[in-house]
């Protein structure tokens, strides 16, 4: 699968108007809902969860002889998701989609250990130069250009290469 992309500037000023942030409400969390459906599983060969990296003993083996995974972006973006509904955690308490707190603060504190280990690998060295803006104030600016994978053809792989085999059943202690 080829994943390059082009060169994209994303407005990310200051106090700037998105669609993705905010005080929550339906039309938002559409949005996120979108970005963020239920995880689809890939299938992967012996082969290509070794060319992933993964130690095969660790990985869970199904009936056919292949692996079953998911994309970490899809992880990531939950995640995402996990923190900015515990920014307005009151809101989706009250409409009953939120864990317990100390449920919701370990997922986030998973979340944001795991954004941050990807933050760090993938280290994006776009620059961001200095601006004087308009009221004269010296701050770096944050419209930055940024080299992107084609997020959308990857999305579409992801989802033609679906693995729609059920997962085993946890295994009993009894």
């Amino acid at each position: 699968m080829t994943i390059d992309g082009t060169v994209t500037r994303y407005d990310s000023r200051w106090n700037m108007s998105s669609s993705w942030v905010g005080q929550p409400s339906p039309r938002l969390d559409a949005l996120w809902d979108e970005l963020t459906p239920p995880i689809p599983r890939i299938r992967l060969t012996h082969n290509e969860m070794l060319w992933a990296g993964y130690d095969i003993h660790d990985a869970l083996l199904l009936d056919d002889g292949d692996h079953t995974a998911i994309l970490n972006v899809h992880h990531q973006l939950h995640c995402l998701n996990a923190i900015r509904k515990m920014t307005y955690i009151d809101y989706y308490t009250a409409l009953g989609q939120h864990e317990s707190h100390a449920l919701a603060k370990n997922h986030v504190d998973h979340c944001i250990e795991m954004l941050r280990q990807s933050l760090i690998c993938y280290a994006d060295i776009s620059v961001m130069p200095y601006i004087k803006d308009g009221e004269g104030h010296v701050r770096p600016d944050f419209d930055v250009a940024m080299q992107c994978r084609d997020y959308d053809r990857i999305v579409k792989w992801n989802w033609e290469n679906i693995d729609r085999r059920p997962l085993p059943a946890p295994v009993s202690d009894e």
